[in-house]
């Protein structure tokens, strides 16, 4: 048996028993799974969409938790990437148990080593955000190809804007400008490296033209609705394109169509879900953590690590909920 956190019927933040500690039975590794001992698991935004889908009261809990770090212990019988005693890193799947347990299950195809100089706490707060930028930059942008251009992050302060700018910076050929709000955001995305700043509040485009910069060949969305969209649009290079991570709201393609642009999307759990190509996550993750050790990324710490249990589960449920900016709260175990 294990101990696990987790939730049938979903609550409001506060109410009594959000989440609940569980005695359920330790998974086995087969096929290519590994049986991880978590050592520590990053709370997150997905969390939070998650927990409301709840689970059938007949069966068992649901169990969050998308950020991981552990160590191997087991390893199915086609597993040949790890081995027991292996320290790893992933986001894995959430059509599967999370990371919100003692142990936990992850096709080893999705997960990579663990940074050698990271601990497990600071480990956690890397594969969502890290992989989601490495994979919208490389695979949906194809930005670590062709001549240097312009590239724009918009995404404010997040962990994913700061993950792109990181990962552009040591990759990619391209200036990076990154679109930011308030002042405090504005000053976290040149401490990730960006090599302008432009902001939300007037036209993008505008704002690139008084600063004598190019309209850039590739953007990173973080935020694709129908206010942001046409200022993105009109920033954009001719033939250029934009790749969007969220599930915004409906947005009017004739300008884009107009500029001969292209929308590609970026959805980090695919690969799992679909089981398609899932070897490229172990490979992502793998030449992220290189990048981290050589220090060519700076992964920024937990703001908070917490113990594993109900409380500070919810508690972290709380702060999220409430708090704008990147709060990268870790729970260990």
């Amino acid at each position: 048996m294990m101990r696990a956190i987790g939730h049938h019927a979903p609550r409001a933040i506060g109410d009594e028993a959000y989440v609940a500690a569980f005695d359920l039975p330790r998974p086995e590794a087969t096929g290519h799974d590994l049986l991880v001992k978590v050592h520590a698991v990053s709370v997150n935004p997905v969390d939070l969409a998650q927990y409301r889908r709840g689970a059938d009261a007949a069966g068992p809990p649901m169990v969050l938790g998308y950020d991981v770090a552990g160590e191997v212990v087991a390893v199915g019988e086609a597993a040949s990437l790890f081995k027991p005693g292996d320290a790893i890193f992933y986001a894995g799947s959430p059509t599967r148990p999370g990371g919100n347990a003692e142990y936990q299950l992850v096709d080893e195809r999705l997960a990579g080593p663990k940074p050698a100089t990271l601990s497990f706490a600071n480990a956690a707060t890397v594969p969502l955000a890290y992989l989601t930028a490495y994979e919208a930059l490389g695979d949906a942008l194809d930005a670590w190809d062709g001549p240097a251009g312009t590239l724009l992050v918009a995404g404010g302060s997040g962990r994913v804007a700061i993950a792109a700018i990181q990962i552009a910076k040591a990759l990619s050929p391209h200036d990076v400008i990154a679109a930011a709000g308030d002042a405090r955001s504005q000053q976290m995305v040149r401490d990730a490296g960006a090599d302008a700043v432009v902001s939300y509040a007037g036209k993008i485009a505008d704002q690139l033209k008084a600063q004598g910069l190019s309209r850039p060949e590739r953007i990173l969305s973080m935020l694709t609705d129908a206010t942001s969209w046409p200022g993105l649009v009109g920033a954009l290079a001719p033939y250029g394109a934009i790749c969007a991570i969220d599930r915004g709201g409906s947005i009017e393609l004739a300008p884009l169509v107009a500029k001969g642009g292209r929308l590609v999307t970026e959805g980090v759990f695919n690969r799992g879900l679909y089981r398609r190509d899932m070897i490229r996550q172990h490979r992502a993750l793998g030449h992220i953590g290189q990048l981290i050790d050589d220090r060519r990324l700076q992964p920024p710490p937990p703001d908070m690590i917490w113990p594993l249990d109900a409380d500070h589960l919810t508690k972290a449920h709380a702060a999220m909920a409430k708090r704008s900016g990147p709060v990268r709260i870790v729970l260990t175990c």
